[in-house]
């Protein structure tokens, strides 16, 4: 498997989630074991994301490292060619901790994780900016 992809450096955002639409520069750090058909992957995001607990105000946590999945079947990280790669973008639920699903290798399953949004990963700043033009020429 090609492993180019990890330690590069990306553009995430999303056309569909207020979350995410500011973009973000995205680090792949590595691939990460999942019980589905697509590929997965643990990512650095700057700035990170502040995710507000609904059940209660004042408990806001900041994420910088979140799991992305390929949002279509056909596409995996290691073959990324064109962009931009859609994925669904997640964390893990609590009481799973990042560490040691690396450590113990742990295969992840959809149960682990909590789906935060979809978005799209860009090759580069440029690609994006573009991406919004083309949406903002079509109205």
């Amino acid at each position: 498997m090609n492993y180019a992809y990890i330690g590069a450096e990306y553009f995430l955002s999303s056309l569909e989630s207020f979350m995410f639409t500011d973009i973000r520069k995205c680090t792949f750090i590595r691939e990460i074991d999942f019980s589905y058909d697509g590929s997965a992957v643990l990512v650095e995001i700057t700035p990170p994301v502040i995710i507000d607990d609904t059940s209660d105000i004042t408990n806001s946590k900041e994420y910088s490292e979140l799991i992305l999945l390929t949002r279509f079947d056909r596409d995996n990280f290691a073959n990324m060619s064109t962009f931009p790669c859609f994925v669904h973008i997640a964390i893990l639920n609590n009481g799973i901790k990042l560490s040691d699903v690396i450590a113990d290798k742990q295969v992840l399953t959809k149960t682990d994780i909590t789906t935060l949004a979809w978005g799209e990963v860009y090759n580069s700043l440029d690609d994006k900016l573009l991406e919004g033009k083309k949406l903002l020429s079509k109205r």
